[in-house]
């Protein structure tokens, strides 16, 4: 039998459920064998389900499977305690695949849709949903605060990128900076993003825009010294490709750093990419507000 393989870190179901039956071509196999020493997640089920064929149903104690996810133990028979294994424990794999292929950033993305408003003004390079701003008037939170529990989410996995972050590869570093972003923590976004943009260098257009987007919120938080580095990173970008997100971050740059005739243009530059979201009434509303001053 011939099974696709999955370009991915650990196999699909379809390949391991072969696998643990021997249904899979030789050179598979071997493909196989090649991961499973090295995944202890993929270990944890082959293994356990060799280990009950081989005591079989009249065995005294039900072996049980032990892993990352928890334990299970195999009574069924071997088919049907195979499909129980992938059952209970494939929806988690399939959640660790997802995280490293993403970098982590597809669990912040998701977490951050339960959020009611966004603590950034700016915009990573990914795709968050629309939540209206969080603000404060002189330090007092408009509306009052953000409810804990809608927070948690958010928070949890942030938690986890900032951890995973640890081996230091871009790809995490750059999800535990855009988690820093959205938790409200810019100071550390920038710091994470620098680290991210050191690795990888400072030629990947989404990078730049959300090394841009982490300034642009240092710049908003005090430092207004920022902008200009804003400005820089988010101009970059936008010579390599033309997104709403680097458009975004680009024109509250020319806001920050105090250019109200840039950011007009850099606004509009934005409504050409998008002109009838929620992001882009947000967008009209300040090149009123900026044109409105500008006159006065």
């Amino acid at each position: 039998m011939s099974t696709p393989m999955m370009m991915t870190n650990c196999p699909s179901e379809e390949t391991l459920a072969a696998f643990i039956d021997g249904r899979l071509d030789p050179g598979d196999r071997q493909t196989m064998v090649e991961h499973v020493v090295s995944c202890p997640d993929c270990y944890a089920i082959t293994s356990a389900a060799w280990d009950y064929e081989a005591a079989g149903p009249a065995a005294d104690v039900a072996p049980v499977v032990r892993g990352r996810f928890g334990s299970i133990p195999l009574w069924l028979p071997a088919a049907v305690a195979a499909g129980l294994i992938l059952a209970v424990f494939l929806p988690a794999i399939r959640e660790r695949i997802e995280f490293r292929r993403s970098g982590g950033v597809s669990a912040i993305v998701a977490a951050q849709d339960n959020v009611p408003e966004r603590l950034a003004e700016s915009r990573p390079s990914v795709s968050f949903s629309y939540k209206p701003l969080h603000r404060t008037v002189r330090g007092v939170e408009k509306g009052g605060p953000i409810n804990e529990d809608q927070m948690l989410p958010l928070l949890a996995a942030g938690l986890r990128a900032e951890q995973e972050a640890d081996d230091g590869s871009w790809e995490k570093l750059r999800a535990a900076a855009i988690a820093q972003l959205a938790m409200g923590r810019p100071r550390d976004a920038v710091a994470t993003m620098e680290r991210a943009i050191a690795r990888k260098g400072k030629t990947d257009a989404a990078l730049l825009t959300d090394l841009a987007a982490v300034y642009v919120e240092v710049a908003r938080n005090g430092r207004p010294r920022d902008a200009v580095h804003a400005v820089s990173a988010a101009e970059r970008a936008w010579q390599a490709v033309h997104t709403p997100e680097n458009a975004w971050n680009r024109a509250l740059a020319y806001e920050h750093a105090e250019r109200p005739a840039d950011a007009i243009k850099a606004w509009h530059d934005y409504l050409k990419l998008d002109s009838s979201s929620p992001w882009a009434a947000e967008a009209a509303g300040k090149i009123k507000r900026l044109q409105e001053d500008t006159a006065l």
